[in-house]
């Protein structure tokens, strides 16, 4: 029996590897090992996230070329990246081609070529541009301001601690 279940995974791996490249995934080592990021086989379009410490971008620097979008998360004017951020995708018709959490401050997607709009959501705040996708690689950047961060991380704080203090008497 278990001989059998080592073979159904290794049958669900080739079946996957072979599903991938069908697609026009093509993964190396370093792309598959991003660290702090991930890369989505299975979903069309393919794209890698991550990008937090300077050794991730680095990584994610060598797989860039496999991209043709690049979005970068980032907060002024401190010039910090910002790493929790909701990317979702529309085409022209403004139909949802993809919507995913970013785990890190750089976001690689390989898109068609064609005009999207990127909606960027951190901080309670939903930041939106259109670009147009082509073989080359398209950057785009989005800047949150630090006093909205403050605000919100300021809120969140106060929050914390009404709550801790609504348990600590709770348990009075």
């Amino acid at each position: 029996m278990r001989h059998g279940i080592s073979g159904s995974v290794a049958t669900l791996v080739a079946s996957l590897t072979l599903a991938a490249c069908a697609n026009g995934l093509h993964m190396r080592p370093s792309e598959a090992s991003v660290s702090e990021g991930r890369v989505d086989a299975m979903s069309r379009p393919a794209y890698v996230t991550g990008g937090v410490g300077v050794d991730a971008r680095k990584e994610l620097r060598e797989v860039a070329s496999n991209y043709n979008l690049k979005l970068v998360f980032s907060e002024q004017p401190r010039k910090s990246y910002v790493a929790t951020v909701d990317v979702t995708i529309k085409d022209r018709k403004g139909n949802t081609v993809l919507s995913t959490p970013a785990n890190g401050p750089w976001f690689l997607v390989r898109m068609p070529p064609g005009q999207y709009r990127v909606i960027a959501s951190s901080y309670e705040r939903k930041l939106e541009k259109k670009v147009q996708v082509g073989r080359d690689t398209a950057t785009v950047i989005f800047v949150w301001p630090s006093s909205e961060v403050r605000q919100v991380t300021d809120h969140d704080r106060a929050k914390k601690v009404r709550t801790g203090l609504t348990h600590a008497i709770s348990g009075l």
